[in-house]
């Protein structure tokens, strides 16, 4: 039977998806029981910083999304971003009106209205925004940057600190071949003793990621090892994989793309929302052998809830970082 009563409880604190010290406040006949969700719960458990200055709350960004949701998102999943957000030279997509209307530019400037809070960084002639802290992830929902790009290495450093290799099948009715490739080069890391991260990139791909030890690795060296996994998959599956740039040459393979792989090249960052309403989301080993895998299944309300009962897939993204010594066993091998 679904739930008709609601009730008003006080509670100290909501952590591993359970209420702490729960007390009965008092029933409240004038709400509707199906308004009560996972997202109402943790807006009325934890509101918005009062200092944040938000507008518009009720706009809608995508059919089913407005502004305050997505801000409510991007509070839930601060702990989750910024590790992978720290220091990186943000590029960020902005759409003022909502993905509804299309219209949409992309920043790298910090504006001059930028709050203090908002840490920055100055590379060449750009004075780059730096995502460090929740506020300033806030302050950039509450300006509509809907996407999050970031390059493959700290501004404090010149080589990366991790390399993605992207699997781009051919639209989204074949996703199943970025499955299935992410499946293949897992065996390909196993053999090296590499660690593997996957995430969905929010589109109809893949994104493979190692941790790399910081400023040690040049970008020289990871497309060596990155270029010899496409080159080695496209020629086992030919029918299948692909190292061709040209869409028109692809004959619907999918696209083993390691050229991206370079620096101040970007990547979409782990949790970050996507113009299409999905989020790119970091799978677990679980979810990537599920043959029902679809990048369709990670909404924002569905990655919302998950923050909640699943153990973030990248928790141990920084203790798994490869050593310079270890990656140039590797180079040696497949040379």
């Amino acid at each position: 039977m679904a739930p008709t009563i609601v009730v008003e409880l006080a509670c100290i604190d909501f952590a591993g998806g359970q209420l702490r010290e729960v007390q009965f406040a008092r029933f409240k006949h004038d709400t509707k029981a199906e308004t009560i969700t996972l997202l109402s719960l943790y807006r009325s458990l934890f509101p918005l910083p009062e200092a944040l200055h938000t507008t518009s709350l009720d706009k809608p960004l995508w059919p089913h999304t407005n502004k305050q949701e997505y801000l409510n998102y991007l509070q839930a999943a601060s702990s989750f971003m910024l590790p992978f957000l720290h220091n990186r030279a943000l590029t960020v997509i902005r759409f003022p009106h909502g993905t509804m209307q299309k219209e949409r530019f992309y920043q790298k400037h910090v504006p001059d209205y930028a709050p203090d809070f908002v840490q920055t960084a100055w590379l060449e002639d750009i004075e780059y925004i730096l995502c460090n802290n929740p506020d300033t992830l806030l302050w950039l929902g509450n300006q509509l940057a809907l996407e999050l790009h970031v390059p493959f290495q700290p501004v404090q450093y010149s080589k990366p600190s991790e390399l993605v290799l992207d699997l781009d099948p051919p639209d989204h009715t074949t996703f199943w071949l970025a499955r299935e490739a992410a499946l293949d080069i897992k065996l390909i890391f196993e053999r090296f003793d590499l660690p593997f991260f996957c995430k969905t990139t929010g589109g109809k791909g893949l994104q493979i990621h190692v941790p790399l030890q910081e400023d040690v690795i040049s970008y020289e060296e990871t497309e060596q090892f990155l270029s010899f996994v496409a080159q080695f998959l496209s020629k086992e599956k030919k029918e299948s994989y692909t190292t061709e740039r040209m869409k028109r040459n692809r004959k619907g393979r999918l696209y083993l793309d390691y050229v991206q792989h370079s620096f101040n090249k970007t990547v979409i960052a782990p949790y970050s929302m996507r113009e299409s309403g999905y989020i790119a989301t970091p799978l677990t080993e679980e979810e990537l052998n599920a043959p029902t895998l679809s990048p369709h299944q990670f909404t924002q309300q569905m990655v919302f809830e998950r923050f909640f009962r699943l153990e973030n897939p990248f928790a141990s993204y920084n203790k798994k970082r490869v050593s310079r010594s270890a990656f140039l066993k590797i180079l040696k091998k497949i040379q």
